[in-house]
């Protein structure tokens, strides 16, 4: 298929005192470009996808001027073993002591994690920075604002008091969080993920709900659950690390394996593998230590299908040492660079 046309889409984060927030804009939860192209059915594909491949090698190195190189590729390693084996958990969002990170710190695996996550085509599942908003506004589940007070959007935890859950009151706001149609639960996961099970459309929510859930802290916390938040949820905590994708995160990746049919087990489905290559500055993702902003992914793409698009660039770039306080995990995970999840449904 020939792309249609194409863009370039940064990402970007900031840093808060005690609270470190990743990349604004970009969107299961939700897919990149979706928030910009005003276009919630918008799914977007890694590099390489074009709808007719049974397995995408995704190419990630390491910049050859980046500081930290030896440090960044056992952080890029071990977040190539977690997306590649797409095996959700819940408690994966550990802290100071126990996580091993410093509280003084911020662990840039953690941080790569989340980047990784952009540049293979998700958005964060809650409004984030890139809304405009501040404190707890950011963390309501991410739509297009409708016209309503808070900077465009209804912000209304609605009747159990907790943001971002089925209650929550959005008036006229157009969600774009993909969820799951039996339960509208984010801390679970379907065994089929396509259309049939996950819709962003709210008429497809479970009777009684009102919005789709996200998959933060303090909607595990309501539910009784350890620690818990989708590695695209925005924000991380000095001290922080999140050990595990969130069942969040594996069901978007798996619904755009789904294809531009968007149908488990058809001619369109496909897998992802990433595969690191070393030092060199020409791979499907690139990735630097050293410059000004805390951390972002930059992505262009082009249209593939209609309501789909896939990436064609990807640059993650992290602060420098000298402005941030990085922490460098130095234990090296497992080799196994690919375990297939996809066709069994964990």
């Amino acid at each position: 298929m020939n792309r249609k046309s194409h863009f370039p889409l940064s990402i970007s984060a900031l840093l808060l005192p005690g609270l470190v927030l990743f990349s604004p804009v970009a969107h299961s939860g939700v897919f990149a470009f979706a928030e910009v192209l005003q276009n919630p059915e918008t799914i977007t594909h890694p590099s390489g996808y074009t709808g007719a491949e049974d397995l995408l090698e995704v190419t990630v190195c390491i910049d050859p001027a980046s500081e930290s190189k030896s440090e960044l590729e056992v952080a890029i390693h071990n977040s190539i073993q977690l997306w590649n084996g797409l095996e959700p958990e819940t408690g994966n969002a550990v802290f100071a002591p126990d996580s091993g990170v410093p509280s003084n710190k911020v662990d840039a695996e953690s941080v790569l994690l989340h980047e990784l996550g952009h540049c293979l085509g998700l958005g964060h599942p809650n409004l984030a920075s890139e809304s405009g908003l501040h404190g707890d506004g950011r963390r309501f589940a991410k739509t297009l604002a409708g016209g309503g007070p808070d900077n465009g959007y209804t912000l209304d935890r609605g009747a159990d008091g907790v943001i971002a859950t089925q209650t929550d009151a959005r008036g006229n706001d157009v969600n774009l969080h993909w969820f799951r149609k039996s339960n509208n639960d984010p801390f679970s996961i379907a065994s089929t993920v396509d259309a049939t099970t996950y819709s962003n459309d709210l008429a497809d929510l479970p009777a009684g709900h009102q919005f789709a859930t996200v998959a933060g802290a303090q909607v595990a916390q309501s539910r009784g659950l350890e620690r818990t938040e989708a590695v695209m949820h925005q924000g991380i905590h000095y001290g922080e690390k999140r050990c595990a994708l969130g069942h969040d995160d594996v069901a978007m990746i798996r619904l755009g394996m789904a294809g531009t049919d968007r149908t488990a087990g058809t001619d369109t489905d496909y897998e992802v593998k990433l595969v690191f290559v070393g030092e060199q500055s020409d791979c499907d993702i690139n990735v630097k230590v050293g410059g000004n902003t805390f951390a972002y992914c930059s992505i262009s793409g082009g249209q593939i299908a209609p309501n789909h698009w896939a990436i064609s660039a990807a640059q993650i770039r992290l602060a420098s040492n000298s402005l941030i306080n990085w922490h460098f995990n130095e234990e090296r995970a497992g080799d196994s660079m690919f375990r297939d999840t996809f066709a069994n449904g964990n």
